[in-house]
């Protein structure tokens, strides 16, 4: 609300802005972060206090009720669509990553397939859902705003030339570390350096790191439920034996598994038998002396997104340098075949789903059903942070979110003289422990204050102790 508020003041104060050309641009930008904060909003708590002018609750005693969904659609769209019809399709060098016509295009988008969502109709408080059912009139406005942005002709899909296993994985893995490609709309800038210090770089690689490259977090290590859905090439056929044998190019791309080669050094994440105990290899091994550093619990860490050539040492002052990609094109057209599946235009949709597998040469799906639909997005956008905010619209989050529903899992693999032995568990450090996830968690509890103050209801089951 700091940021609404910064903006708030900008727009009452936008006749004294005399930046020349650059005025459209700040205009701009500041309708599609205002839209943007209100997103935010949105999703965790529902409709909130929709304040659209300076506002100091210090000296004044104005109240503010909690906006219904059609409110907050509302609001969200036109701040959007006013940013959409002044800012650029696209910017010079020195520009680069400024908000864009497709990024403000892809928040409409992403409103009306959020408001679309079954879960959110005949509610009984307005600012939980749509008191009546407007499933279908938002799922139609969210496939609207899919196609201008497709009709921009703006974005495509980076295309893989490779014909082999390799080089099919270096090419995907290659699309995440390139910034500001034509498949990207909207992606935060880091600074090339990567300084940590003065700069604007971060620590993925770092965090991500197994022992070999002196990682000590093991901060991002991709569960079996997750390595479990990539599927298998054509003409291949699962083996127990050897799990890791024609699969999904993306699976090569993405995970760092027991034998890949990583950074020239071959992954080694299982345990060697000796006599009675299992010893661990060397990426299962803590690096260092500190007896806080972690290796992987799942048997993997992730490939997406690292960089091979990123040099891991004691200097916290360079780090990585990697964009964060928000959006991209794939995205909008995983979104869009969901719409279309949706509206029963099955055909369109599976056709949109077998243009992103082809880009990683993969087979035609002869069909596309739901889960199919559902396990694409989980490939094709593994760790984009797009799971979360699924579950929730598709109101399958008690489901997937619960430890007894929905068990993480790992494996660890033995190796016993000629014999590799994979045991598939549940990941149970603290046994007594349970990953919950209450029905409650869909909409966050607003702050105790607001609710006193503006006299407003709480988002239910929530209690103040």
């Amino acid at each position: 609300y700091s940021h609404i508020l910064s903006i708030n003041r900008l727009f009452a104060n936008r006749g004294e802005i005399t930046a020349g050309n650059q005025k459209d641009r700040v205009i701009g930008e500041a309708h599609f972060f205002r839209a943007y904060y209100y997103f935010m909003l949105w999703r965790q708590f529902g409709g909130v206090l929709l304040i659209d002018r300076p506002y100091d609750p210090l000296h004044e005693n104005t109240r503010y009720p909690r906006a219904g969904y059609d409110e907050m659609v509302d609001f969200i769209v036109n701040d959007a669509r006013a940013a959409a019809n002044i800012l650029p399709l696209e910017y010079g060098p020195t520009d680069e990553g400024r908000i864009t016509r497709g990024a403000a295009l892809m928040l409409i988008a992403k409103t009306y397939q959020w408001a679309s969502s079954p879960v959110f109709q005949e509610q009984k408080s307005p600012w939980l859902g749509f008191t009546d059912n407007r499933s279908a009139r938002m799922l139609d406005s969210a496939r609207v705003a899919y196609e201008n942005i497709i009709n921009l002709k703006h974005y495509e899909l980076i295309r893989i030339a490779g014909g082999g296993e390799e080089s099919i994985k270096q090419e995907y893995r290659n699309i995440f570390l390139t910034k500001n490609s034509r498949e990207s709309i909207l992606e935060v800038q880091h600074s090339d350096d990567g300084n940590y210090d003065t700069g604007f770089g971060h620590k993925l690689d770092r965090d991500a790191a197994a022992p070999h490259f002196t990682g000590t977090t093991a901060a991002y290590t991709p569960t079996q439920n997750h390595v479990d859905e990539y599927g298998m090439r054509e003409g291949f056929e699962y083996d127990k034996q050897n799990p890791y044998e024609g699969r999904d190019y993306r699976f090569y791309a993405n995970i760092l598994y027991d034998g890949s080669t990583y950074n020239g050094h071959v992954m080694n994440i299982h345990y060697t038998r000796e006599g009675n105990t299992d010893v661990p290899g060397e990426d299962l091994t803590a690096y260092g002396t500190s007896t806080t550093a972690a290796v992987t619990r799942t048997g993997y860490y992730m490939g997406k997104f690292v960089n091979e050539k990123q040099q891991i040492n004691n200097d916290d002052a360079y780090a990585s340098s990697q964009n964060y990609i928000i959006w991209r094109y794939a995205e909008v057209m995983l979104d869009y075949a969901e719409v279309l599946f949706r509206q029963d235009r099955t055909e369109e949709a599976r056709a949109l789903v077998n243009d992103i597998r082809r880009r990683a040469h993969m087979h035609d799906l002869p069909s596309l059903s739901w889960d199919e639909l559902v396990n694409e997005r989980r490939v094709e956008l593994a760790f984009e942070e797009t799971t979360y905010w699924d579950f929730f619209r598709w109101g399958t989050a008690v489901e997937k979110l619960n430890g007894t529903s929905n068990p993480l899992k790992a494996v660890k693999i033995v190796q016993r003289g000629s014999q590799t032995v994979y045991t598939y568990s549940n990941m149970n450090r603290f046994p007594q422990r349970v990953r919950v996830f209450d029905r409650k968690q869909y909409y966050l509890p607003v702050p105790w204050d607001e609710i006193r103050f503006h006299d407003v209801a709480q988002n239910p089951d929530w209690i103040e102790v």
